[in-house]
């Protein structure tokens, strides 16, 4: 547009050429490749007790497992240096955040952990459960994080037991609403701990994947307590 523009001005009346542009001066630093942002990642792992409902509690109310969590904790600075790896059509509201965590779908969650024999134990249980979608929101920040959050869990857990109808592969999606408080020590060390309500499709003790009979027979909530030891490693990512 400009060029047809100024090719019309030179049919009127030719134009003085204008004097040569002095070249425009270089600013301190400009051209310097910015490195690399420093975003820590939060690995957390520690003991979980596990309350089911149906016989399984009433012939062993608490089975043991392993709690472990991974997520990129972006604050807000982090965001800003690291916008333009964010989609256009969330960068503003990624940046009205204070902060953000995030998770890898294929990361499990919790490992059952309990066999039988073991302490008087008189049920087993192996398995694991993977959370890969989760909403939470931070009632408080600071001096402390207090949050709730939603996920979607997918579990797979055998059962065994002399004493009631075995074995049981227990294998359902749920939701499973959590609070967790988390208590920092420094930047690289924290712990929390919270409980954590699994509700899934009924599955009947003993039966097949696609039995179900009366709730009391059956498992369709797992509660589970857990503790765990958080540390932070730094990870650098290209802005």
């Amino acid at each position: 547009m400009i060029l047809a523009l100024l090719a019309l001005l030179g049919t009127a009346e030719a134009a003085p050429a204008p004097a040569p542009a002095r070249p425009a001066p270089v600013k301190k630093g400009a051209g310097k490749k910015k490195g690399p942002v420093e975003v820590p990642v939060d690995i957390g792992v520690g003991p979980a007790a596990h309350l089911l409902t149906g016989p399984v509690f009433r012939e062993q109310p608490i089975l043991g497992g392993i709690e472990f969590s991974a997520e990129a904790v972006l604050d807000h600075k982090t965001l800003v240096k690291l916008k333009n790896r964010i989609p256009s059509q969330y960068r503003k509201q990624a940046l009205s955040m204070d902060e953000i965590r995030i998770s890898h779908p294929l990361i499990p969650h919790t490992i059952f952990l309990s066999p039988a024999g073991v302490g008087g134990a008189t049920v087993g249980m192996y398995g694991i459960s993977f959370r890969p979608i989760a909403i939470g929101i931070p009632l408080i920040s600071e001096p402390f994080r207090f949050e709730l959050d939603l996920g979607v869990r997918l579990t797979y857990a055998y059962l065994h037991s002399t004493e009631i109808p075995s074995p049981t592969h227990f294998l359902r999606p749920g939701l499973d609403p959590k609070a967790e408080i988390e208590l920092p020590f420094s930047d690289r060390f924290l712990v929390s701990f919270g409980w954590c309500s699994q509700l899934y499709i009924p599955q009947t003790v003993g039966g097949g994947v696609f039995e179900a009979g009366p709730l009391d027979e059956d498992i369709w909530h797992v509660g589970q307590g857990f503790f765990k030891l958080h540390f932070r490693v730094p990870v650098k990512v290209a802005r």
